[in-house]
């Protein structure tokens, strides 16, 4: 059903347009066809997630490859925690919810701290099962075939009409061999 409906359309779509759409065709109606803004309720929780993007990608990228490939990365993890918060007050530094009072930004940066040390738990049990390292962050592809953009990513849409996905990759983790691949999104 969504291949076939943006079939009808041209191209290229973002990976996150085809997601809205096939989870709720309304939200796609409303913000797509409509152009109606989200409510601003929602908005705290997108700003949470640019926020934790960013600290994200810059605490890996703070780290050389033979450092995240180390078996012994996630081992010091009061080290690995230091960096990710640091990383974090950098970025919050930057503005966080500024339109909000700051009982609310103590709370918001307070679910990101959590959020946080989630990620630290999970991350470590992670590369403990999979043994693959942080290798790409932010990986775009398509995007207007910029140079040093990988292509765009091309699904069938059943009728011989290829649908051009864009966008960008969160992560990508590779074994240190290279030959296998896990994608983060």
């Amino acid at each position: 059903q969504v291949r076939q409906f943006f079939s009808r359309m041209d191209g290229p779509f973002s990976a996150t347009r085809l997601e809205t759409y096939a989870t709720c065709a309304f939200k796609y109606f409303s913000k797509r066809v409509l152009h109606l803004n989200e409510p601003l309720e929602s908005k705290e929780f997108l700003e949470t997630g640019n926020i934790l993007h960013r600290v994200l990608e810059e605490f890996y990228q703070s780290f050389s490859e033979s450092e995240r490939k180390s078996v012994h990365f996630w081992r010091n993890e009061s080290r690995i925690r230091k960096v990710l918060f640091t990383k974090l007050n950098e970025v919050v530094s930057l503005d966080l919810f500024s339109n909000q009072p700051l009982y609310r930004k103590r709370v918001y940066l307070g679910l990101i701290e959590e959020l946080l040390d989630f990620f630290i738990s999970q991350e470590k049990a992670s590369y403990e099962n999979r043994r693959v390292f942080p290798s790409f962050f932010e990986l775009e592809f398509g995007l207007g075939q910029k140079e040093g953009v990988l292509p765009f990513l091309e699904i069938e849409d059943g009728f011989g009409k290829p649908i051009q996905i864009e966008g960008k990759i969160d992560r990508i983790d590779l074994t240190e061999d290279g030959s296998k691949a896990l994608v983060l999104d």
